[in-house]
């Protein structure tokens, strides 16, 4: 599959759930993939994630999206921000941080599903 191709089937469902590329390419770097995504939290935190993949096969990005989203750690991201709580941004609240991090999660999980929906997948060529 071609980068350009696979690009705008990123950016559809990307788009879907209010998520964007900002350096609106996919990059190869020694024989791997990856794509930048970011979207913004319920509480406002900028959410960046580098996403890598192995070819541009579409089970490969399907996995490695999958991956991403089992992978993140609410706990670990809640831990990261309590020293900044009520500063720059950072709710004061702990309740508000585990909320924060459940639904970024959340989002993470359902931009995987969208990719996993038989529908989705066969719109890719």
């Amino acid at each position: 599959m071609d980068k350009n191709t696979l690009y705008e089937w990123l950016y559809a469902i990307l788009s879907e759930h209010d998520v964007c590329i900002p350096s609106f390419d996919i990059e190869e770097h020694d024989g791997e993939y990856c794509v930048e995504i970011e979207f913004y939290s319920p509480a406002g935190e900028d959410i960046i994630e580098t996403v890598w993949f192995s070819s541009l096969a579409k089970e490969s990005i399907i996995k490695s999206f999958r991956q991403t989203a089992d992978s993140f750690d609410e706990d670990y991201h809640v831990e990261s921000l309590i020293g900044s709580r009520g500063k720059n941004g950072v709710p004061s609240s702990i309740r508000e941080l585990c909320d924060d991090a459940d639904a970024i999660k959340d989002k993470l999980n359902m931009i995987s599903m969208s990719m996993e929906r038989p529908n989705k997948r066969a719109c890719m060529p």
